[in-house]
């Protein structure tokens, strides 16, 4: 309760009770003995008596509860303050691991458009790789207000990029990739592009048919990047006269095309390894005897050497003989 009208209900209360002390004065009739008269109180100062302690008491109370409902509302306040800044924290903390995720994100697919030869992945395969880029660099627009010149920068470029690739021609052949750090990057590109495609499928960014399709042709191009990568290898052992060495190679691409599940459309692939394998057998046969031939020809020729020593030793010694 304030002061101010804690002081003021206290002096209502005094006056009154003054009043009432006045009523049952103690007057002196003698010098020496007195008497004592009383006087009734008057019924109006008893009502106004009672009236006042019945006020002061209710405006106790009112003000007893009013600060009771005020501590209650601040107490309220505090309490769901406390709760929107911890809900704000975990959203903006929410916010920045998105931002993260997908800048990171981005930034594979762009070393993953840099590795990679021009021709080895399709029009389809790289139209979604743009078409993720774009999707990244709007989410990332949204959450990151601080860079949308940059963002807004990187986004038109995507945006560019895309409409040159379905304006420009592709070449029909792929390319094939013979060294093992470009090959090596290439199937990592892919496998986490086969990751994308996965959850751009989950969130219904692409339908059924087209996550198969875009999922068989990475599938596919896993299988022969390591299938070409081998035969290339194997080639140039060949090249080097190392036809073991070759042979294994070629085993290891046919392996490939064939424990692939799609090895169905690798029936021709596998047949050509095969072939592949059996001419280099025999090549390193026909290479076998020239070089058996050509070292019992070597042996030969020092046989007639050493024999035509010989006879000249056998003439000279029966010369000096003769003499």
């Amino acid at each position: 309760m304030p002061i101010a009208v804690q002081r003021a209900l206290n002096q209502c209360v005094t006056v009154e009770l003054g009043r009432l002390r006045q009523g049952m004065l103690i007057k002196p009739v003698h010098k020496c003995e007195t008497t004592i008269k009383a006087r009734p109180i008057p019924l109006f100062l008893s009502w106004r008596l009672l009236f006042t302690l019945q006020v002061a008491a209710g405006l106790k109370y009112l003000m007893d509860s009013t600060i009771t409902f005020l501590l209650l509302a601040l107490a309220l306040v505090l309490v769901g303050a406390m709760v929107f800044a911890q809900i704000r924290h975990k959203h903006n903390s929410q916010s920045r691991e998105k931002l993260v995720h997908l800048s990171t994100e981005n930034k594979k697919l762009h070393a993953l458009l840099r590795s990679l030869p021009g021709n080895y992945l399709s029009l389809e395969l790289r139209d979604f790789i743009y078409r993720t880029l774009i999707g990244n660099y709007k989410q990332m627009l949204s959450l990151d207000r601080g860079n949308s010149k940059f963002l807004q920068s990187d986004l038109d470029d995507a945006i560019a990029q895309r409409k040159a690739l379905h304006s420009g021609a592709m070449p029909t052949k792929s390319e094939t990739l013979t060294n093992i750090e470009q090959a090596n990057s290439a199937r990592a590109g892919l496998k986490a592009l086969y990751q994308y495609i996965k959850t751009a499928f989950e969130h219904k960014l692409l339908t059924k048919s087209e996550a198969q399709s875009l999922l068989d042709e990475i599938e596919s191009r896993l299988v022969e990047t390591g299938a070409d990568f081998f035969a290339a290898r194997a080639e140039l052992s060949l090249r080097q006269k190392r036809y073991r060495e070759a042979m294994s190679l070629w085993r290891k691409a046919m392996e490939t095309y064939s424990k692939s599940r799609l090895a169905g459309q690798y029936q021709q692939k596998i047949s050509e390894a095969r072939s592949r394998i059996r001419h280099i057998q025999n090549e390193w046969k026909e290479a076998n005897r020239e070089r058996n031939e050509e070292q019992a020809k070597i042996m030969q020729e020092k046989m007639d050497a050493w024999a035509a020593e010989q006879d000249q030793w056998k003439k000279n010694h029966l010369y000096d003989d003769d003499t």
